[in-house]
């Protein structure tokens, strides 16, 4: 039995039930509040939901993420001491994308460990990512990394992109929708260190979230007339671009729920 994924699965019933408590103490103490039924329902949806991706992955391998792309500047490569992957920056690097090579729906959770091994470092995560202008998301053997290709105006990619451990450049993680970007929500980051976290991400149709060791950390709801499609999920970092950024990933499991 996959004990952390189990430990996960008590976290998220846990969270639950403490996430009822509170809506209905609001609801006994605020009878006019006409917003507590729809956080009640976003509540036990996400919580249901990534209940059961972890209760599904009891019976699935975790990904081998040498199998998918690398864009940008920089290389993945096993590091057997840790049993997991290192993404590496190369240098002269505007950052490097670790992009899955299959498409995901619009119901997905996703579970992995990571560990930042520099200060100057952010994680970046995109969920239902595809090419706007073709079949493919091919920046082309030239590209260097560059976020642009990934967000703003000019994107050329859409998706819903979070980003954590950001502290050596601003102190709070969000997360967006691009082409936009359209900001969904943005809080004071909880990863701070250089240490393994345990990280939880995913969508319920035009809810998005990312949880970090089990605390609740991003929500939020795309406020567009239609959510995206799915799409790739990717791992990116950025650093000073020298070389010297690089994170461990390990236990990496997708449950697409469609």
């Amino acid at each position: 039995m996959n004990w952390g994924l189990a430990c996960h699965s008590m976290d998220r019933v846990t969270n639950l039930s403490q996430a009822v408590f509170g809506l209905v103490q609001c609801r006994r103490t605020n009878r006019s509040s006409s917003r507590w039924k729809r956080r009640l329902r976003l509540t036990l949806a996400i919580s249901l939901l990534s209940f059961s991706a972890a209760c599904i992955a009891e019976n699935q391998k975790p990904v081998n993420l040498l199998n998918w792309r690398v864009l940008g500047v920089g290389t993945a490569e096993s590091e057997e001491s840790d049993s997991a992957v290192r993404l590496t920056e190369g240098a002269y690097s505007k950052g490097v994308v670790l992009l899955s090579p299959s498409t995901y729906g619009q119901r997905v959770v996703v579970t992995f460990e990571v560990k930042p091994l520099v200060h100057e470092l952010i994680c970046v995560l995109f969920l239902s990512a595809s090419s706007i202008a073709g079949p493919e998301i091919d920046p082309g053997e030239d590209y260097d990394g560059n976020f642009d290709y990934w967000r703003g105006t000019q994107a050329q990619v859409s998706s819903y992109t979070f980003a954590f451990h950001t502290g050596f450049h601003q102190p709070y993680a969000f997360v967006i929708r691009n082409p936009g970007p359209v900001e969904l929500d943005k809080r004071r980051d909880l990863a701070v260190e250089q240490r393994w976290y345990q990280v939880e991400f995913g969508r319920e149709g035009k809810e998005v979230w990312l949880n970090v060791d089990g605390q609740e950390l991003l929500r939020g709801v795309d406020p567009t007339e239609g959510a995206l499609p799915g799409g790739h999920i990717g791992f990116r970092i950025r650093g000073p671009g020298n070389g010297s950024a690089a994170a461990l990933y390990r236990n990496v499991y997708i449950r697409d729920l469609d």
